[in-house]
């Protein structure tokens, strides 16, 4: 059986081995054992890929604001009776502090030890050669970074900084969450490295660089004729003469992407090229581990120009009912509304700086709903003062506000919770709980509402993705009530009400693989998208059930995802620093915009076809569609 399709929790040993490597309490043995089993079991791969994923999920979630103790308090129960149940003996408290860097450690000390006998015997001659040799040996330098970014060597492991040389044989990582790096060669050449991927500088050979896991951005300098650029992974070397792309690898096939220039694709058996295939600016093309032909498709229909670039940061965005005025959280400076015709600022909310979870006008189109960790602020331009509404104080996995401003939802043990705002009151209304997908211990970990609020998206971790159909007429209206903690995880409809109508029901439920991290739905209902942390993004018609995979991303995440106000258009923000476009219902590629920023916040107006995108800064795209 093949070993990518086994069950990696079966495997009672396994968890043991990387819960001693992480809390270094490993002795030689496990650690060979450990490392033999990542390199050649991809269910082992499988099974450490998830933790990490995990846990960087979590800490995502909670660990924001200083929300620390919130984290701790939920891995406690996830590890007592949650999802993460399966992992007990693998995770910890001690684990989560130490994962990615101690791992590291422990996992190179073997090998660190060997190379420190073998060198120790060669110092003395190889001293001399090595300072003459040494500008020679420096391919690239380390020219920007964020987050834990580390160099892998034959004797040592380090976190790398600013201005350090990557030489023949090392390596360069970068971790799972929230980080990447920038390097830059001697001809101008750079390469950014996004999160969760591995590089390695050849010690021979012409390949400039080796991408063994993730993705990698290349903005190639002119080249020699007779001396191209060659970039490779496990399923093809790639050759450039000056050119912008994109590879994405993992462990059935590579992606390029191509934005400008030509690349030679060569695929290889047994160091001997069997297809070569010139691709050219403006194509995708995959390598695939097996013996397929090397397959070339457009990488998209349309072209984006950059109009306007606003000096803000911004999270998310939000257009008015009216489609005059645009609202902004920027999470240095508050709340801000600008003209959609120009973009300039009309007004300023400073004096609640928060992240949020969710921007939207409410149905009067002047009052700014925004979201936060523990309350939602209501703000009328026109009042001196914003008013907040508390939100339970409890860890919730997940949260979204719908777009009309109308509804909140949290998920938390007792359930997803559904609150409505009163806007003449200024209160929040609990008045609903929809079930976990396995009680308390399936909390949904994505959220999202179709534009009209009458459907609620749900990811869970196990894959399943459920849509609920709300009857909002009735929930809007409904006096608060205390939320039920006794709601049976499989109750379809909830009937506590006098008039004993349902105020929900499961429209549609779906399976997909891994965990369920963004979700999108039109405003009919009808179109469904999922992001996994498979790095897939799925679409899914829920009248006929039919999936179709849109876009695989290794090393790569969508940080947002949105249907468009008319539902022509599926739009997400992708940790690459892309933001992407595919048309609906047949799913084809229409934009792929090089951002320069991680899009937190997307929106669109497609009255006048422009793509909104908010991140460092808030960037306004005009767009070229078929």
């Amino acid at each position: 059986m093949n070993q990518s399709h086994t069950n990696p929790h079966k495997d009672a040993e396994l968890p043991a081995l990387i819960e001693a490597v992480l809390n270094v309490q490993a002795d030689d043995a496990q650690f060979a054992e450990l490392e033999r089993r990542l390199q050649n079991d991809a269910a082992a791969r499988d099974t450490y890929a998830t933790y990490m994923n995990l846990h960087c999920e979590l800490g995502s979630r909670f660990a924001v604001e200083g929300d620390i103790v919130g984290l701790e308090a939920e891995l406690e129960r996830e590890l007592r009776e949650g999802e993460l149940a399966d992992f007990r003996r693998t995770l910890s408290t001690e684990s989560m502090q130490r994962a990615s860097r101690r791992s590291t450690l422990k996992q190179f000390f073997a090998l660190a030890t060997i190379a420190a006998l073998v060198l120790a015997g060669l110092f003395v001659w190889n001293k001399r050669s090595s300072q003459d040799s040494a500008a020679q040996d420096t391919l690239a330098q380390v020219r920007d970074l964020e987050g834990e970014v580390t160099i892998i060597g034959a004797s040592d492991t380090s976190a790398a900084r600013i201005g350090d040389a990557l030489r023949p044989g090392q390596r360069l990582r970068t971790a799972e969450q929230n980080a990447r790096a920038v390097l830059e060669y001697p001809d101008g050449t750079t390469v950014q490295v996004h999160f969760g991927s591995v590089v390695q500088v050849p010690a021979d050979g012409d390949v400039r660089l080796r991408l063994l896991a993730g993705s990698i951005e290349v903005d190639a300098a002119p080249q020699p004729d007779d001396r191209p650029l060659v970039f490779a992974t496990d399923h093809a070397r790639y050759v450039v003469l000056g050119t912008r792309f994109r590879l994405y690898r993992n462990e059935d096939a590579t992606r390029l992407e191509l934005n400008e220039g030509t690349v030679r694709l060569e695929r290889q058996e047994n160091d001997h090229v069997v297809e070569s295939v010139e691709v050219e600016a403006g194509h995708v093309a995959v390598a695939s581990a097996d013996a397929k032909p090397v397959e070339v498709v457009p990488l998209a229909q349309g072209r984006a120009t950059l109009q306007k670039t606003l000096a803000v940061t911004g999270q998310h965005v939000a257009l008015s009912p009216a489609g005059d005025v645009i609202a902004v959280n920027d999470f240095g400076r508050g709340l801000r509304l600008c003209r959609a015709e120009d973009f300039e600022v009309q007004s300023e909310y400073k004096r609640d700086v928060s992240r949020s979870f969710g921007l939207a006008f409410g149905p009067d189109g002047q009052t700014v709903v925004r979201l936060s960790h523990d309350h939602v602020l209501l703000w009328k331009p026109s009042e001196s003062e914003a008013r907040k509404l508390p939100l339970a104080q409890r860890p919730a996995r997940s949260r979204a506000l719908s777009p009309d401003g109308r509804f909140v939802v949290m998920s938390s043990e007792e359930g997803i919770e559904l609150s409505s705002i009163d806007f003449a009151a200024g209160e929040l209304n609990p008045v609903a709980v929809l079930p976990n997908r396995n009680g308390k211990s399936g909390k949904a970990w994505s959220l999202a509402f179709s534009a009209d609020g009458q459907r609620l998206a749900a990811g869970f971790w196990d894959g399943t993705v459920r849509v609920y159909s709300l009857d909002v007429g009735r929930i809007a209206n409904l006096p608060a009530v205390a939320a039920p903690s006794n709601v049976s995880p499989s109750d379809a409809t909830e009937e506590d009400r006098p008039s004993g109508k349902p105020l929900y029901t499961i429209a549609h439920e779906y399976r997909l693989a891994g965990v369920v991290i963004r979700v999108a739905i039109t405003a009919d209902g009808r179109y469904l998208a999922a992001f996994t942390n498979k790095a897939e993004l799925q679409l899914i018609n829920t009248a006929t059930g039919e999936q179709q995979t849109l876009w695989e991303s290794p090393g790569a995440s969508a940080f947002s995802m949105i249907f468009s106000r008319d539902d022509r258009w599926l739009m997400a923000g992708g940790s690459d620093r892309t933001a992407r476009l595919w048309s609906i219902p047949d799913g084809k590629p229409l934009l792929v915009i090089n951002t320069e920023h991680v899009p937190q916040g997307m929106l669109s107006v497609p009255q006048r076809r422009l793509l909104i995108t908010a991140g460092d800064s808030v960037k306004v795209w005009e767009c070229d569609l078929p």
